[in-house]
């Protein structure tokens, strides 16, 4: 059976006999790439929870009441996760670009230094900051937004 929360209605009303319940679907596709081995491991206690469930609850209505909250529950538990799976993939982000901006930098700063001992044709600051700025640009577009930023 698929898990969505409000899918089955009252369809197990009259199954005095259910026992097992099997989900289909991308279900266990999404708990296994889920980031943290804990968050697999709890999200599969719950999903096997539903059958050590219903051999015990002897009402049919009972039963149906039971697959509802357990798919709230499993279906709260995974939205809470793969919230918490894009914090981490987030951060995890951020920790890679922080170096690369850095490098860049580093790059940048070099390069001026470097094209800074040549002379300019300039006389004032301005004319030369614009000098150095072309200078940099015929060396690599996409450096040479970073560096107007910088500069």
């Amino acid at each position: 059976m698929p898990l969505k929360v409000d899918m089955i209605g009252d369809v197990f009303l009259r199954c005095p006999n259910l026992t097992v319940l099997d989900l289909v679907g991308g279900v266990h596709r999404t708990v296994a790439s889920l980031h943290l081995e804990s968050w697999r491991h709890e999200l599969k206690i719950e999903i096997n929870r539903i059958n050590q469930v219903l051999p015990n609850t002897l009402k049919s209505i009972l039963k149906s009441r039971e697959m509802k909250l357990w798919m709230r529950s499993v279906m709260s538990q995974l939205d809470h996760y793969k919230v918490e799976h894009k914090s981490l993939l987030k951060e995890a982000t951020t920790l890679l670009e922080l170096p690369l901006w850095k490098a860049n930098l580093m790059k940048t700063r070099e390069l001026y230094l470097t094209w800074s001992e040549f002379d300019l044709r300039g006389d004032d600051e301005e004319s030369k900051e614009r000098d150095l700025r072309y200078m940099w640009c015929e060396h690599s577009y996409q450096e040479c937004i970073a560096f107007s930023h910088v500069v």
